[in-house]
């Protein structure tokens, strides 16, 4: 996610959040956030650990070079990415890592999981953002929690069939996964210039915003609120918030409906490789 779309979020959290957060914890991205980023969502069985690790620069063009331990997944279920392909190969960062940030995932044989991948920019394998990551089968909430992410990586899969189901609910929820995915910037990606997306698919998508509950709590999930959503969207014309923030969704919504069939969303060109 870009810095800008970070502190939104951060702003948004507080603001919706009854308890504060203790210093130092750690940010969990939420189900909707790590489906959008990922170029790959699957369940699947590590089959094997190679056991020569491969050497990766810690980035483009340097000297140093990390050692990523390559597991082997079978994949039993494709629900985003991955299509064809029967095992895929996922990088584990090494544990002895210096700095901080999330846990690094380490997949052992044998182990059923939910993954949530990137593609890696230059080796052919995916990698992971944390041990978040991963759902581990064992988990006795397993189903429970592998529910939304097979549902939205669905949607994502075929946006259009999505942005016209018979339900608004579903159709603003995948408007809203598509408006995450398209201005989150994934792992490891460059900050590039955003470019527009196909016109009907625009408007499919801000007439299912427009129709949304903007009075609805998404405590649990706040990127999945109308009003974060809108504070992605780029080069509102004619769009000046209101002094009472206390009006914000019903004008925030109105322009939304006012400029459905004229504004076009952007987004950040995918750049995740092809395995």
């Amino acid at each position: 996610m870009s810095r800008r779309g970070l502190a939104l979020l951060a702003a948004l959290v507080i603001a919706v959040t009854p308890t504060s957060v203790p210093a130092g914890a750690m940010f969990i991205p939420p189900i909707s956030l790590r489906v959008a980023q990922a170029d790959c969502v699957i369940v699947g069985t590590v089959t094997a650990i190679e056991a020569k690790p491969v050497l990766v620069p810690v980035s483009p063009g340097s000297t140093d070079k990390i050692p990523y331990q390559i597991a082997v997944v079978k994949i039993e279920h494709a629900y985003l990415g991955a299509r064809g392909l029967t095992t895929l190969r996922v990088g584990m960062f090494p544990q002895n890592r210096i700095g901080r940030g999330p846990v690094p995932v380490q997949l052992s044989k044998g182990q059923e999981v939910c993954l949530f991948l990137h593609a890696h920019p230059e080796e052919t394998f995916y990698t992971t953002n944390g041990f978040f990551d991963v759902i581990d089968k064992k988990s006795l909430t397993f189903a429970r929690d592998s529910a939304d992410p097979r549902h939205y990586a669905q949607m994502l899969s075929e946006p259009r069939k999505a942005l016209q189901a018979k339900s608004a609910e579903d159709r603003y929820l995948a408007a809203a996964l598509l408006v995450l995915r398209y201005n989150t910037l994934r792992p490891g990606q460059m900050h590039t210039k955003k470019v527009p997306i196909d016109a009907t698919e625009s408007k499919l998508i801000m007439a299912a915003l427009a129709e949304g509950n903007w009075k609805k709590n998404f405590g649990a999930d706040p990127m999945l609120s109308p009003q974060y959503l809108f504070s992605l969207l780029d080069n509102k014309k004619g769009w000046t918030a209101p002094a009472d923030a206390a009006q914000f969704p019903a004008k925030a919504q109105q322009w939304v409906k006012d400029n459905a069939t004229t504004y076009r969303i952007e987004r950040f060109p995918a750049e995740g490789k092809t395995k």
